[in-house]
């Protein structure tokens, strides 16, 4: 009998010691669910500060010079990245109608996803509805690419409405993340041609001779630099955005480009936001295009697993 208590006591004794240690190392080794809001700044990448001096504000041809230096390294270290991603939120508002969407693009090695959708947002009315009808493709539409070192063209799979009727469209969660609804059963699949257009953040060229104004700042306490830069606008287009503005509108010419570009302190870009005004039709047509981007190289971003389509459609 007394044998029999002292294996009861053991055994509870192992069993008490068995339940503290799954207690302690149980949440060790417990999953905790990542929250990460799109959009938002990221995190500082890792790398050494660059050994930069700040030039003398009066001294604008010096301020230039820095920024684009700046701006150089910054392209460089982005497009050479290993893992990388960016994210844009655009508004293009053109006769009073705004068209706005969003942009992902994840690049892994050689391999490169991207996602995009655009929407004609409100009670546009009868301007509204001609611009969808006339452009769907540009307004309406939701899209995948993709593209790696083996192929010498970009996949697209997208497809467009002429209406609201069947358009792409989004919620919200309590994050604040774009969650998207797409009927991809009208999607196409097509193939567009890749450019090799060098190192760059920006199909605008930023350089000693687009660049008419600068001012350079520094925030010490997160530790990145602002570029605010205006542009030549005829001079920064004329290598790539002109020629892709005039194919869809004809006699349109860029009228104004201001950027504002946070980099951060070990030359990999932080943030950058563009605005372009360009005009048309003998200038009756004014469009102004707001675009605001925010690149990524922590591990969640550049998963394609964390990306609405990319998975299914990015081949």
């Amino acid at each position: 009998m007394k044998r029999l208590q002292k294996l009861i006591a053991a055994l509870s004794a192992i069993v008490v010691i068995a339940v503290l240690v799954v207690g302690i190392v149980a949440p060790m080794f417990a999953k905790t669910e990542i929250v990460m809001t799109a959009f938002a700044p990221s995190e500082k990448p890792e790398g050494e500060k660059l050994d930069l001096v700040m030039p003398d504000a009066d001294d604008q041809e010096a301020v230039i010079a820095f920024a684009v230096n700046l701006y150089e390294i910054a392209s460089e270290k982005y497009c050479t990245a290993e893992n990388s991603a960016y994210m844009v939120t655009f508004s293009n508002t053109m006769l009073g109608v705004p068209v706005t969407g969003q942009r992902y693009d994840v690049r892994n090695g050689d391999k490169e996803y991207y996602t995009e959708y655009s929407f004609i947002e409100g009670d546009t009315g009868f301007l509204g509805s001609i611009m969808g009808a006339v452009a769907p493709d540009s307004t309406r539409f939701a899209e995948v690419r993709y593209t790696d070192a083996s192929m010498d063209y970009i996949n697209s799979f997208k497809m467009y409405t002429t209406s609201d009727k069947g358009a792409p469209s989004y919620t919200k969660d309590e994050n604040g993340n774009f969650i998207y609804d797409v009927d991809w059963s009208t999607a196409a699949t097509t193939q567009k041609p890749k450019h090799d257009y060098g190192y760059r953040l920006t199909e605008q060229d930023i350089t000693l001779d687009t660049v008419t104004e600068a001012k350079v700042s520094y925030n010490e306490e997160e530790g990145y630099y602002t570029l605010e830069l205006t542009l030549d606008p005829v001079k920064a287009s004329a290598a790539i955005t002109i020629h892709n503005l005039k194919a869809n509108m004809g006699d349109a010419e860029y009228t104004a480009m201001v950027q504002k570009i946070e980099i951060w302190d070990n030359g990999y870009p932080r943030y950058f936001h563009a605005l372009d005004t360009w005009e048309g039709m003998g200038g009756f047509m004014e469009s102004i295009l707001d675009f605001r981007t925010t690149y990524y190289f922590e591990e969640y971003w550049c998963d394609i697993n964390n990306y609405q389509y990319m998975v299914e459609y990015g081949k």
